[in-house]
Protein backbone atom coordinates (compact mmCIF):
# COMPACT_ATOMS: atom_id res chain seq x y z
CA UNK A 1 0.00 0.00 0.00
CA UNK A 2 1.07 3.66 -0.91
CA UNK A 3 1.18 6.07 1.65
CA UNK A 4 -0.78 9.40 0.64
CA UNK A 5 0.51 12.87 1.59
CA UNK A 6 -2.57 12.88 4.22
CA UNK A 7 -1.26 9.85 5.61
CA UNK A 8 2.12 11.34 5.77
CA UNK A 9 0.89 14.13 7.88
CA UNK A 10 -0.99 12.06 10.18
CA UNK A 11 2.30 10.09 10.71
CA UNK A 12 4.59 13.35 11.32
CA UNK A 13 1.64 14.51 13.65
CA UNK A 14 1.62 11.47 15.70
CA UNK A 15 5.15 11.32 15.77
CA UNK A 16 5.69 14.73 17.13
CA UNK A 17 3.47 14.03 19.81
CA UNK A 18 5.30 10.85 20.92
CA UNK A 19 8.12 12.91 20.95
CA UNK A 20 6.69 15.55 22.68
CA UNK A 21 5.81 12.79 25.57
CA UNK A 22 8.34 10.62 25.59
CA UNK A 23 10.66 13.99 25.56
CA UNK A 24 9.43 16.99 27.75
CA UNK A 25 10.99 20.29 26.97
CA UNK A 26 12.64 21.76 29.76
CA UNK A 27 11.82 24.58 32.06
CA UNK A 28 12.28 28.24 30.38
CA UNK A 29 11.97 29.27 34.12
CA UNK A 30 15.36 28.10 35.87
CA UNK A 31 14.16 30.30 39.14
CA UNK A 32 12.48 26.94 39.66
CA UNK A 33 15.91 25.65 40.52
CA UNK A 34 17.79 25.57 44.18
CA UNK A 35 21.43 25.82 44.66
CA UNK A 36 23.68 25.82 47.55
CA UNK A 37 27.20 25.10 48.77
CA UNK A 38 28.90 25.47 51.96
CA UNK A 39 32.02 26.65 49.96
CA UNK A 40 31.01 30.01 48.92
CA UNK A 41 33.34 33.11 49.04
CA UNK A 42 32.74 36.21 51.19
CA UNK A 43 32.23 35.03 54.94
CA UNK A 44 34.58 36.74 56.66
CA UNK A 45 34.99 39.25 53.46
CA UNK A 46 38.27 37.99 50.69
CA UNK A 47 39.95 39.21 47.71
CA UNK A 48 40.31 37.42 44.63
CA UNK A 49 41.48 38.24 41.23
CA UNK A 50 38.85 38.91 38.92
CA UNK A 51 39.95 37.91 35.66
CA UNK A 52 37.40 39.97 33.57
CA UNK A 53 38.58 43.29 35.78
CA UNK A 54 41.98 42.01 35.39
CA UNK A 55 42.58 43.29 38.90
CA UNK A 56 41.78 42.38 42.82
CA UNK A 57 38.30 42.48 44.17
CA UNK A 58 36.64 41.87 47.16
CA UNK A 59 34.05 38.75 47.80
CA UNK A 60 31.73 40.11 50.49
CA UNK A 61 28.19 37.88 51.44
CA UNK A 62 26.65 40.76 53.47
CA UNK A 63 27.24 42.99 50.16
CA UNK A 64 24.83 41.97 48.08
CA UNK A 65 27.11 44.42 45.03
CA UNK A 66 29.99 41.89 46.43
CA UNK A 67 28.14 38.79 46.71
CA UNK A 68 28.67 35.53 44.85
CA UNK A 69 26.10 33.31 46.32
CA UNK A 70 25.39 29.77 44.86
CA UNK A 71 21.93 31.09 43.47
CA UNK A 72 24.31 33.19 40.96
CA UNK A 73 25.21 29.48 39.35
CA UNK A 74 21.63 29.08 37.82
CA UNK A 75 20.39 32.70 37.37
CA UNK A 76 20.87 33.43 33.64
CA UNK A 77 22.65 36.29 34.23
CA UNK A 78 26.16 35.96 32.62
CA UNK A 79 27.57 38.89 34.59
CA UNK A 80 27.04 37.33 37.78
CA UNK A 81 28.53 33.95 39.02
CA UNK A 82 29.30 31.67 41.97
CA UNK A 83 32.73 31.76 43.27
CA UNK A 84 34.05 29.34 46.52
CA UNK A 85 36.02 30.43 49.15
CA UNK A 86 40.04 31.10 48.42
CA UNK A 87 42.29 28.73 49.01
CA UNK A 88 40.54 25.92 49.34
CA UNK A 89 41.45 22.37 47.58
CA UNK A 90 38.04 20.99 47.08
CA UNK A 91 34.48 23.18 46.81
CA UNK A 92 30.89 21.13 46.11
CA UNK A 93 27.96 23.59 44.33
CA UNK A 94 24.61 21.52 44.67
CA UNK A 95 22.10 22.17 42.13
CA UNK A 96 18.37 20.72 42.61
CA UNK A 97 16.35 20.25 39.41
CA UNK A 98 13.27 19.17 40.87
CA UNK A 99 13.11 17.00 38.75
CA UNK A 100 15.26 14.19 36.48
CA UNK A 101 16.02 15.57 33.29
CA UNK A 102 18.12 14.28 30.52
CA UNK A 103 21.12 16.79 30.06
CA UNK A 104 22.67 17.39 26.99
CA UNK A 105 25.43 20.18 28.04
CA UNK A 106 26.81 21.27 31.40
CA UNK A 107 28.82 24.96 30.85
CA UNK A 108 31.20 26.09 33.45
CA UNK A 109 33.77 28.74 33.41
CA UNK A 110 36.45 28.95 35.76
CA UNK A 111 38.72 31.51 36.75
CA UNK A 112 42.44 31.20 37.04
Amino acid sequence: RRLTMRGVVCLLAFLLAIDALVNPPLPRQIAVLTASSADTCGSPPEIYFDPFLRANATCNSSNDALDHPPENAIDTDSNNWWQSKRGIKTASLEIDLKQIYELFAIQIHTGN
